[in-house]
């Protein structure tokens, strides 16, 4: 059990925290228990989230919503990645789901491109083969989240062919 004045003091910290970037509950709850300099129960945990939800300092839609832009826009993140991430953050599976079923396929398939396109030179030079090349840039796509549906569709529109040079590349 905490007291009155640590409890105004943790909500306030709280406020603070929330109030410089977006944070999920699960977040907020981590630094509370951190903060917290007498044990504290999961009720009063629950109180202080209810307090920051009421005055929309936690707002899980918002969150969500700027996550996804965030990652999507600066890190050329796919939604199976986004979604990953999310779920390990305590975002609710259909916060999740809500928001990337939001995203048109065009949106993901242009951010693909823009993410195989500067790898796409860098693999052309040590591929063995049009079909090494393929598998090389389907590794990539795949480790950044995305699907084989649109990694298949970005993958059919790509020159993939292979820069054909000395023949004693076999070492490589």
């Amino acid at each position: 059990m905490i007291d009155e004045k640590e409890q105004k003091r943790l909500l306030t910290k709280a406020g603070a925290y929330c109030a410089k970037a977006e944070r999920s509950a699960k977040e907020v709850t981590d630094k509370l228990y951190k903060w917290s300099l007498a044990p504290i129960s999961a009720e009063e945990v629950e109180q202080i989230l209810e307090w920051l939800r009421s005055q929309h300092f936690i707002d899980e839609e918002r969150y969500v919503r700027h996550f996804v832009a965030d990652k999507t826009e600066l890190l050329g993140k796919g939604p199976f990645m986004l979604r990953r991430e999310l779920r390990l953050k305590g975002v609710s599976d259909e916060a999740i789901e809500r928001e990337l079923a939001a995203i048109p396929d065009a949106k993901w398939i242009d951010l693909l491109e823009r993410y195989l396109a500067p790898k796409l030179e860098r693999y052309r030079k040590k591929a063995k083969s049009a079909y090494d090349l393929r598998g090389r840039l389907m590794t990539a796509a795949y480790g950044r989240g995305y699907p084989s549906e649109i990694t298949e569709e970005v993958l059919r529109e790509m020159d993939l062919t292979v820069e054909s040079g000395d023949e004693e590349r076999w070492y490589e």
